[in-house]
């Protein structure tokens, strides 16, 4: 997903490339059962970084949202090509978004965070 859309405006991002296998740690994939964790979303670094880059940034539109309990980068408006400041901002925040998916997930399927269903999806 991430890597596509990077592909498709010609984006230069650098993906995670080996994800972690503990499954209790922050980064790992989510694991098949979900234990009660009390932790404070700020004490994942991934994710902090990437909700200060999106709100640094905001006037471009960029937002995580949910859709079918996965979640996804929304861009509004939509990317264009000619708008490269907005394409390096939206790279960055790809990457950043690579970094921290995996604790996003953890943290949305606990109820530690809220994220917001896709505009227009039901």
């Amino acid at each position: 997903m991430i890597g596509n859309l990077a592909a498709k405006y010609d984006i230069d991002i650098e993906l995670p490339k080996d994800p972690a296998t503990d499954h209790d740690a922050p980064g790992a994939p989510m694991p098949r059962t979900l234990e009660p964790v009390s932790t404070p979303w700020r004490d994942f670094p991934r994710v902090v970084a990437l909700s200060d880059f999106l709100k640094q940034h905001q006037e471009h539109g960029i937002q995580i949202v949910r859709r079918d309990n996965e979640v996804y980068m929304h861009f509004a408006p939509p990317l264009d090509r000619e708008d490269q400041q907005r394409l390096e901002i939206a790279g960055q925040a790809l990457e950043l978004f690579a970094q921290a998916v995996n604790d996003i997930e953890f943290l949305m399927h606990r109820g530690l965070i809220l994220i917001h269903d896709h505009p227009g999806y039901h």
